[in-house]
């Protein structure tokens, strides 16, 4: 029996690409369907994995009401670095074995975050703008990440490559994460980190737990003159009352 593998958005790979790679499973009975457009909605996606055996998405969200449409899903593949946006508790119910794709972005990321610190350290921004429309340099005047301290929360794979980064800037470097799991990064508790740190850089998951992780109490905690770097998903600080602590 034909067994279906269906990518159900873009993946920013060429069809000739997917061929090659998938040609020894079609030589063994598996069919490609390739989708180059997103979903139009939950129902929409339910309908594109409705046959699959095995299904491909990035970072569109899957929840319950499309997964209830694919009886035949056994295994998903998330092709993108967090889970977050896929209905995991659904997956479980009904059998599907769900992987993602971790350390694909590592460097991307960390070098992402380093990027934010010199932007808003440098005011390049501000620097582009005033030179477009023959500006001065007048109150442009930019500070050195060197001798800075970065706070990392959360030292993964990404974290931990931004905390190297960071370092070979010349910044001291502290770390928050529930295990200490490595021996060059000085570990101390939340409100340390947020109480010294003169840049904050959040390198955690969304998860339940996670969710505005960083609320009002935890941003009074910050230097009036800190900076907050969040490459992560959205949801881990808490929007609305990051908007109350920079008024």
């Amino acid at each position: 029996m034909m067994k279906e593998i269906v990518i159900a958005q873009p993946l920013g790979v060429s069809k000739e690409t997917l061929d090659t790679l998938l040609a020894p499973l079609t030589g063994r009975g598996y069919h490609l369907t390739l989708w180059d457009s997103l979903p139009e909605n939950q129902d929409d996606l339910g309908n594109r994995i409705s046959k699959a055996d095995l299904a491909v998405i990035a970072n569109y969200p899957l929840k319950k009401e499309a997964l209830d449409k694919a009886s035949s899903l056994k295994y998903l593949c998330v092709a993108f670095t967090g889970v977050d946006h896929v209905d995991i508790d659904t997956c479980r119910e009904k059998g599907i074995a769900v992987s993602n794709c971790a350390g694909y972005s590592t460097e991307s990321v960390a070098e992402l975050a380093i990027g934010m610190m010199l932007s808003l350290y440098r005011k390049l921004a501000e620097g582009q703008d005033a030179a477009a429309h023959g500006k001065t340099g007048a109150g442009l005047r930019g500070i050195e990440i060197k001798d800075r301290t970065v706070g990392i929360i959360g030292t993964g794979a990404i974290g931990y490559r931004t905390a190297n980064l960071a370092k070979a800037f010349g910044a001291k470097v502290i770390g928050y994460n529930r295990s200490h799991s490595h021996d060059d990064i000085t570990y101390t508790d939340l409100n340390t980190l947020l109480q010294t740190s003169d840049i904050v850089s959040i390198h955690l998951p969304l998860t339940k737990d996670t969710k505005h992780f960083i609320d009002k109490d935890k941003l009074s905690l910050m230097k009036k003159d800190a900076i907050l770097i969040n490459t992560a998903r959205g949801g881990i600080i808490d929007n609305e009352a990051l908007a109350k602590a920079l008024k």
